[in-house]
């Protein structure tokens, strides 16, 4: 008869699981295993008890106490584990004494929320010799938001709340030398948002917030002087610390272009993809590349382009500047 713990512990788990409904169908559901315990440990230990009285003739025709076990252990002491097991499991486990929400369901630790950013930072990108502004504008009422000069060859970085705003370069004697948004590009409702007030319509360009993750690049550049494009150049290969300059100067890094900017709109790098694993890495204009990757990084270039025949020429330039300045 001992063969029937295991079978009666097993059904009792099953009819269990079928008539309370509990959603946790794994094997070590601790709610589950306390009441299969306690319910197969009361049925084992009935029968075991009465299994003691049960007796059997050997071939000389004496009566002997039959012995009815389950490796070597008695049923009726099958139940009496199984009893205190299912004490522990209720009282002294700390699993089983999470509250039935509404319903039916047994509440668990939410996970922790993800901070939604409302933010995106914003690079005013100065590729001329001379000094040049930049400012921010929200003509729906908000006014001027951000404004400051960039020196030749550098850039300021601004964080910015999401929104739309009018962006807009000027030179030191204060005259405009570009101005977004363009009226060829305005039409573009996924970027453009046209207003309405007294003064006469106007559009103004949508700024997107960045992406929740921290492993994509989320930074967007506008290019000041309005005509230098920039490229974003896969770096990979250069961002080693035993990198030469000869491996730098044989690399034909116009094949390596992953994407051409026009200046004539913000420039949002990968902005909202990804590789399947590891993360990106942009590198901004007059940085050095790092001396060794992460597991799984992907680092990329900005260079800048000025239309140039040669765009090998260029990046190599900007790639052994990156590498050995």
């Amino acid at each position: 008869m001992g063969i029937i713990v295991p079978i009666i512990f097993l059904v009792t788990g099953f009819l269990y699981s079928w008539i309370s409904g509990d959603p946790d169908k794994r094997l070590g559901n601790p709610d589950m295993l306390a009441w299969t315990s306690m319910i197969s440990g009361i049925l084992l230990t009935l029968i075991g008890l009465a299994a003691l009285g049960m007796s059997s003739e050997d071939e000389q025709g004496n009566k002997k106490r039959a012995k009815h076990d389950f490796f070597f252990i008695p049923i009726v002491a099958w139940g009496g584990l199984l009893i205190v097991w299912c004490i522990y499991l209720f009282f002294f486990s700390g699993k089983s004494s999470a509250e039935p929400s509404p319903t039916g369901l047994v509440d668990k630790p939410a996970a922790p929320a993800i901070e939604v950013p409302h933010t995106r930072m914003v690079n005013f990108y100065n590729p001329t010799k001379d000094s040049l502004k930049y400012l921010v504008n929200d003509e729906t009422g908000g006014g001027l938001i951000a404004s400051g000069t960039v020196g030749p060859n550098s850039f300021a970085s601004v964080e910015i709340e999401e929104a739309t705003y009018m962006f807009i370069a000027r030179n030191m004697q204060d005259k405009s030398s570009f101005f977004l948004p363009s009226e060829e590009d305005a039409e573009d409702e996924s970027k453009y948002k046209l207003y309405e007030d007294d003064k006469g319509k106007f559009f103004q360009r949508i700024l997107n917030p960045a992406t929740p993750e921290n492993d994509d690049y989320d930074e967007a550049w506008f290019v000041l002087d309005g005509k230098t494009e920039l490229l974003l150049v896969d770096v990979n290969s250069a961002a080693d610390s035993t990198v030469t300059r000869g491996d730098v100067r044989k690399t034909k890094w116009s094949d390596k272009v992953a994407h051409q900017y026009k200046a004539t709109d913000i420039i949002e790098p990968v902005f909202g993809t990804r590789p399947k694993d590891g993360v990106i890495s942009v590198i901004a204009p007059g940085k050095m590349l790092p001396f060794q990757k992460e597991k799984d990084e992907q680092v990329y270039l900005l260079v800048p382009y000025h239309g140039e025949k040669d765009k090998t020429k260029v990046i190599t330039a900007a790639v052994e500047a990156a590498c050995f300045k």
